[in-house]
């Protein structure tokens, strides 16, 4: 099973570097060349795994694939002063999140999907909220609330907070592709669902059915 990124840019149509932009990639990352499960086409992000068994492309390994390529696309000089966007279908796949609204619960001491939920604020500054208190306990959604500046209503019911909490940045849904993306200033958008353009496997079985 391959997995290819298509670049449009005529140096496409697969993203690759040159011998010399791949060693200046090696001096900033030189984990680019550590062996791992996903087989890589020299200088690219091109992937590969032997189909059989348990063998595809998991969410970890398409994060793993565009950690890669975030990575190395500066260092292509055909790129230089470019904004990157990718476009990848609507899939699980790669749009797996971190947590959900619902993987919280009402009351203190239940469990917590993660130990601490990063969002933007409205002045584009990055906010860390702890989701375990000081005695490791997990902190409940009235608890993450209080600390988001939330009100609440008096006999609030579960439904109603986690509607109230769903419109708080904290916690609007982004997957941890994007939260990747996000960290090397590369914008993510996702195909709407149930559209295999950017996918021929999807396309052929969409079209098999």
């Amino acid at each position: 099973m391959c997995s290819d990124l298509l670049v449009m840019h005529p140096s496409g149509p697969f993203f690759s570097l040159t011998d010399k932009e791949y060693s200046e990639a090696l001096k900033k990352y030189p984990h680019l060349n550590d062996d791992c499960d996903i087989n890589y086409e020299k200088n690219s992000v091109s992937a590969a795994i032997n189909v059989g068994g348990d063998n595809y492309f998991d969410n970890q390994d398409i994060l793993s694939q565009f950690k890669c390529l975030f990575q190395l696309l500066p260092f292509k000089n055909e790129y230089k002063n470019h904004n990157f966007v990718c476009l990848l279908d609507n899939t699980i796949t790669n749009t797996a999140a971190d947590m959900h609204i619902n993987d919280f619960r009402m009351r203190p001491r239940t469990r917590s999907p993660v130990d601490n939920i990063d969002y933007i604020d409205e002045n584009n500054k990055k906010q860390t909220i702890e989701c375990y208190d000081n005695d490791g306990y997990s902190k409940c959604l009235l608890g993450l609330a209080y600390e988001l500046n939330v009100f609440v209503p008096i006999k609030c019911k579960l439904n109603e907070l986690k509607l109230l909490l769903s419109q708080h940045t904290a916690f609007k849904s982004v997957s941890k592709l994007e939260k990747l993306a996000a960290e090397y200033n590369v914008k993510i958008l996702f195909s709407p669902k149930y559209h295999c353009e950017t996918n021929p496997i999807g396309g052929y079985w969409c079209h098999s059915k």
